[in-house]
């Protein structure tokens, strides 16, 4: 369900593809930076949405800007980077961590992905730390613990629909996005409206559309190799007529 949020390039000009790939490229120095090379190669445009919204809503005295540094992948390439406060550059890397450790986890006990175990390796240790900052960061965990237990839950149902199978990853993007106000502090919006309900809608409903997307790209082989596909076990094979 990773990589959907990528902002497709073409109507950009110069300065917002560079203003973009800034944000890219600071989620990727980010994770290397604290958890070092290995774990940059976890970054995404999921998460880049994410620094995206954050890095916009830090308070105006933080200044940031944009710096030419080395690519972590290709040194002797410059890249453009967002300069981001520590307490969100802390915030990414434990959130993809967390994720990405738990989705692991997840097939593991599942039973896929079995040449996959050196990852789980790989990752153990910074993995292991990520809900250590985020409980230091004052993230509410519980969606982000709870998000693979609940899905086997609601795939497991007599009669499960499309709500009840996307609710646990719409609860985790709510909290997820939600998280970005306790980390940039800003009071309201125009006309009185909070922001950290307006970013937790935002994620709520972001999250139930990328469930639904991953199942539909997903349907042909999931069916094929007999895995679980939400659209085929709700609407059975007519869906794909």
């Amino acid at each position: 369900m990773f990589g959907f949020l990528r902002v497709p390039k073409r109507g950009l000009d110069d300065s917002e593809k560079e203003l973009y790939q800034s944000h890219f490229c600071a989620a990727c120095h980010a994770l290397d930076a604290q958890t070092g090379k290995l774990s940059s190669l976890l970054t995404n445009y999921d998460i880049t949405f994410w620094v995206l919204l954050a890095a916009a809503l830090e308070p105006p005295a933080a200044s940031p800007s944009i710096q030419q540094r080395r690519c972590t992948a290709i040194p002797w390439r410059n890249v453009p980077v967002q300069d981001l406060r520590e307490p969100t550059r802390q915030a990414l890397t434990a959130i993809t961590h967390h994720l990405i450790g738990s989705k692991l986890e997840d097939d593991a006990l599942d039973g896929e992905r079995r040449m996959l175990g050196w990852a789980m390796k790989a990752i153990h240790k910074p993995t292991g730390k990520a809900r250590q900052t985020l409980d230091r960061l004052g993230l509410p965990t519980q969606a982000l613990d709870n998000l693979f237990p609940a899905q086997s839950a609601a795939e497991l149902a007599a009669m499960p629909d499309l709500d009840s199978l996307s609710l646990p990853t719409r609860q985790m993007m709510a909290q997820v996005f939600g998280y970005i106000t306790l980390l940039t502090q800003p009071v309201t919006l125009p006309q009185g409206a909070n922001l950290h309900q307006t970013l937790k809608s935002i994620g709520w409903h972001l999250g139930g559309l990328l469930y639904l997307l991953d199942a539909v790209s997903d349907y042909t082989s999931d069916v094929k190799r007999r895995r679980f596909n939400a659209l085929h076990r709700v609407y059975g094979a007519e869906w794909c007529h």
